[in-house]
């Protein structure tokens, strides 16, 4: 028989700010890559994900506490979860399939890439008490940058320019070892570049299906104060009147309670997601599953 609730894919994005995920097999379940075992609807279960060491993962059926058994995932019933640059693509899939039933988008950008980095640097800085003058001297420096990725087409000629530009600004001197280099690898791989100039907008118009948006208050990487109102604007403009979208106090790019919001802060919370988020998701889907 068919599964009654919705399972779900997760498409994660890459921190540009020197944050690292730690929700890394999914970013709202909070899986580790060791032995998990994650009960979707918490204690209202019904379906776990199990994941043993070195093993393939697998669902089971039942009740938290009771009998499981396996059970295959219905294909019908699968939607997109996406974080950040995962927000970014679950909607670029979506506006192109009318297969997907929802998409959850966590965190979504909603302006061209580039205009997503510089916004979220200059907010990192001010956070954290850089003067206006460095602050204004690094944005020029990325916008350099970014102009000579999207310009040059030639990879080890954008390599080397940037290299150029590193060691004309002094930068690399403040740099760790190897750093530069994945940097730079980063900057010059086809994802990028492709990403500094896509405007998200367009897919998010064209997304038809049911979409629920969460944004943390304090979120410095992709601010609700600039993102929400675009997100809003662009599935009214596309007439989707199935996406809700909604902000939550107090919590940073990765749905934990934050001080300040800032990256710097991520590694030190004890939270690894927001039950209030959680909860926001959970909620969402389940009433999505009674209606059909």
């Amino acid at each position: 028989m068919p599964i009654t609730i919705p399972d779900h894919v997760d498409v994660t994005g890459q921190l540009q700010q020197g944050g690292q995920y730690r929700l890394l097999l999914s970013s709202v379940l909070g899986h580790t890559p060791s032995k998990t075992e994650a009960w979707i609807f918490g204690d209202n279960g019904t379906l776990a994900f199990i994941t043993p060491n070195n093993a393939e993962p697998y669902l089971q059926l039942g009740k938290k506490g009771g009998a499981m058994r396996p059970h295959a995932i219905d294909p019908a019933k699968i939607g997109l979860i996406g974080h950040s640059e995962g927000a970014m693509i679950a909607p670029a899939i979506a506006s192109d399939t009318r297969d997907l039933p929802w998409i959850v988008l966590l965190a979504p950008p909603a302006t061209k890439g580039e205009d997503t980095l510089l916004n979220q640097s200059d907010l990192i800085a001010r956070a954290g008490g850089m003067p206006d003058a460095q602050i204004l001297s690094s944005l020029n420096f990325d916008k350099e940058a970014y102009d000579l990725v999207q310009k040059e087409q030639d990879s080890a000629v954008i390599t080397k320019k940037l290299k150029d530009l590193v060691k004309s600004s002094s930068m690399d001197t403040a740099m760790p070892p190897g750093a530069l280099d994945a940097q730079l690898r980063m900057m010059t791989s086809p994802w990028f570049r492709y990403f500094l100039s896509y405007d998200p907008v367009p897919d998010l118009k064209k997304t038809k299906c049911p979409v629920l948006v969460l944004y943390g208050e304090k979120d410095l990487q992709v601010p609700p104060k600039i993102n929400l109102p675009l997100v809003q604007k662009a599935f009214k403009d596309g007439g989707n009147t199935q996406a809700e979208v909604r902000q939550l106090p107090d919590l940073n790019h990765l749905f934990q309670h934050a001080y300040k919001g800032s990256p710097s802060e991520y590694a030190a919370i004890d939270e690894t997601f927001s039950p209030d988020a959680l909860k926001a998701v959970g909620d969402w889907l389940q009433a999505r599953s009674k209606q059909k």
